[in-house]
């Protein structure tokens, strides 16, 4: 019964409680999309302007580093999106607290289409310790369902979703969120 009194103590779904220890786990590979082409390094993409206007170089706003993450994430460049996320969070982007949220966010989106399962659960997880209550994590705690859900660990799954499911506002994401949950337990 060793196995048993682990799961107890394994609070899944509750990330106020500022343990990484239930979070950390080694998710197999991802099955969505294996065979994405090789992505061409990040300096290739065209940009429609220069972004050098006589500013010293590196003197990009958190928020602008936050765009170039957007737009590389909108045209397949995970890479690049990454890095931008990364530079956006590296320089400054911690002392505003909404981008802050979107950035930790965003990069965990990013990394699930790298097919970094784990990275993405750590900055999912770290967005949602530090805003429990904010904007997106409703929709983070889905992001990171959907994640539980392809490792095949329904259990945290289903925490997720219904934790999801009972974030105001009761929109359709919620519904969803709970229509999952009721599935998933089906197959429990």
């Amino acid at each position: 019964g060793e196995m048993m009194n682990r799961m107890e103590q394994d609070s899944v779904d509750d990330f106020s409680g500022h343990s990484d220890a239930d979070i950390h786990v080694d998710l197999p590979p991802m099955d969505a999309a294996p065979d994405l082409p090789d992505l061409p390094p990040p300096g290739d993409f065209d940009m429609p302007m220069p972004d050098d206007f006589g500013d010293m170089p590196g003197e990009k706003s958190t928020a602008e580093y936050f765009n170039e993450g957007l737009s590389a994430f909108a045209s397949q460049q995970f890479d690049a999106a990454a890095q931008a996320y990364n530079d956006a969070l590296a320089h400054g982007g911690a002392s505003d607290p909404a981008l802050h949220e979107k950035i930790l966010y965003e990069l965990g989106r990013t990394l699930v289409k790298k097919g970094d399962a784990k990275g993405a659960v750590e900055k999912f997880s770290e967005q949602l310790r530090t805003f429990a209550n904010g904007a997106l994590a409703k929709k983070s705690m889905i992001q990171l369902a959907e994640i539980y859900e392809r490792a095949h660990d329904i259990a945290r799954a289903v925490a997720l979703y219904e934790k999801a499911a009972r974030i105001a506002p009761q929109d359709k994401e919620a519904n969803l969120a709970q229509q999952k949950a009721n599935q998933l337990r089906g197959k429990k």
